[in-house]
C-alpha cells in the first residue's frame, strides 16, 4: 500500500499523530482513534515510513502484547520505548 493511502486512512487524526510524534517521540496503539489494532497490525511497516518521511526522524515500532508502539531511535532506546508504552496503556486501563 502507498504512503498517501496510508495517510488518507488516518484522517483527521494524521496531523496530531504528528505533532505528538514530533513533540513527545512516541505514539501508542488505541492513543488515536485512527490507530486501532487492526491498523497498527496491517500497516505497521507504511507507518513507520510515513512517520519518516514527515518527522525526518529515524522511527522504530514494538509490540507490547498486545500493543502497538512508535518511537523515535534517538530519543528512546527500545526498552524504554517498551517501558513507556507498557506504562501508558496501564494508565489507559487496557493492561
Amino acid at each position: 500500500m502507498k504512503l498517501q493511502e496510508v495517510r488518507n486512512m488516518l484522517g483527521n487524526d494524521f496531523e496530531a499523530i504528528i505533532s505528538e510524534f514530533e513533540r513527545e517521540g512516541i505514539v501508542f496503539e488505541s492513543q488515536f482513534s485512527s490507530l486501532y489494532s487492526m491498523f497498527c497490525k496491517k500497516y505497521t511497516y507504511q507507518l513507520v515510513k510515513l512517520l519518516e518521511k514527515e518527522t525526518q526522524l529515524e522511527v522504530s515500532y514494538g509490540y507490547a502484547v498486545p500493543y502497538f508502539y512508535y518511537f523515535d531511535t534517538n530519543r528512546f532506546d527500545r526498552s524504554e520505548a517498551t517501558r513507556i508504552a507498557i506504562k501508558y496503556q496501564i494508565d489507559k486501563g487496557n493492561m
